[in-house]
């Protein structure tokens, strides 16, 4: 079974994962919403306490789970903070939005690396892991 595959793909998830226009207008779009510079600092700290702590539950599921669900998983979060931020009008939705994607940050953070690591392992490639990390990030 070829593990090639594996990297490409990732390299294609960094790449769309990072790709978000929308990124340019967020706070933009947040103001318009009615946030105020107070309520998306609130939010960002969310975003942060989320991140930390996070990242050890959501390593052990990876390993308990699979690196590959846990991917699927975080991209099903980030369609799920997609829509609830097409609808959201009050700080709440934004707290939840922002949890949302820490999760999902969280959740692909490891399960990306420890993918890529495995797939060079198995070809017998793992010189190369600092190279083909570089090649997934942005």
């Amino acid at each position: 079974m070829s593990y090639v595959p594996n990297i490409w793909k990732l390299a294609v998830i960094r790449f769309f994962y990072h790709l978000i226009p929308a990124y340019v207008i967020e706070r933009l779009f947040w103001e318009s919403r009615g946030m105020t510079i107070q309520t998306v600092v609130y939010a960002e700290i969310i975003f942060a306490l989320t991140i930390v702590a996070a990242e050890v539950p959501t390593g052990i599921a990876a390993d308990k789970w699979g690196r590959k669900a846990m991917i699927v998983a975080a991209s099903f979060l980030g369609c799920c903070e997609f829509l609830i931020l097409l609808y959201a009008a009050e700080f709440w939705h934004f707290a939840l939005v922002v949890f949302l994607a820490a999760i999902g940050s969280s959740a692909s953070s490891g399960a990306e690396e420890a993918l890529l690591y495995d797939s060079l392992l198995a070809e017998g490639r793992e010189s190369e892991f600092e190279n083909g990390r570089d090649a997934c990030e942005p």
